[in-house]
């Protein structure tokens, strides 16, 4: 095309020849560029444009507009929202079911599930990009969230748990837990110290 590098073409067609439709096609290609180029040129500012506003008010960065964002792919945070939403629904209640027939588990251990289950809303929140509260309610939430990691981790179940299978075994299980609950902090930490942009929305 004129003005412009000389940019490969593949035809279809057969082995020993392109097909004549498609040689059609590629010699009139220059001469239909040429007349929508002006019709392309205005789809792709109508599709910068919403971008370029959001600049011009602070609401997004030069750097978000024009590299891909550390955090555009949600795909992996969805399948892990629902994944921690089945596990800890199922906990939950659980142990509501335990504390009124069996008295095994505690107060605390019903508190650590409310905590757990408003921890999943947010996770909600972020794997799906929609604000939910405010940002301040979500610190909250992380902060409480790992507060109750940590004190289970010293608290006398993992203790418990640590005699009965031994340390290696024990030791294993409470890994295999953090694999699991460390991305739900890492999520809520993004959710509500690191996504101005959402909440400005």
């Amino acid at each position: 095309m004129a003005g412009r590098a000389p940019t490969p073409l593949i035809l279809a067609g057969s082995r020993k020849k392109p097909d004549d439709a498609a040689i059609t096609e590629a010699l009139a290609l220059a001469e239909l560029f040429a007349a929508k180029k002006q019709e392309i040129a205005t789809a792709l500012f109508d599709h910068f444009e919403p971008y370029d506003e959001a600049h011009a008010d602070g609401k997004l960065s030069a750097q978000e507009i024009f590299e891909p964002s550390e955090f555009q792919n949600m795909l992996l945070w969805t399948i892990y929202f629902w994944l921690m939403a089945l596990l800890v629904g199922v906990s939950a209640i659980g142990r509501v079911y335990l504390f009124f027939t069996r008295q095994i588990v505690t107060a605390y251990d019903l508190i650590e599930s409310l905590t757990s289950l408003i921890a999943v809303v947010g996770l909600f929140g972020f794997a799906y990009q929609t604000p939910i509260a405010a940002p301040t309610f979500w610190k909250v939430v992380w902060v409480l969230l790992m507060l109750t990691w940590v004190w289970s981790f010293f608290g006398a179940k993992n203790v418990e748990m640590i005699e009965k299978t031994g340390l290696a075994k024990g030791a294993t299980i409470f890994s295999l837990i953090s694999m699991l609950a460390v991305p739900a902090l890492v999520g809520l930490c993004i959710y509500g110290f690191r996504s101005e942009a959402l909440w400005n929305k």
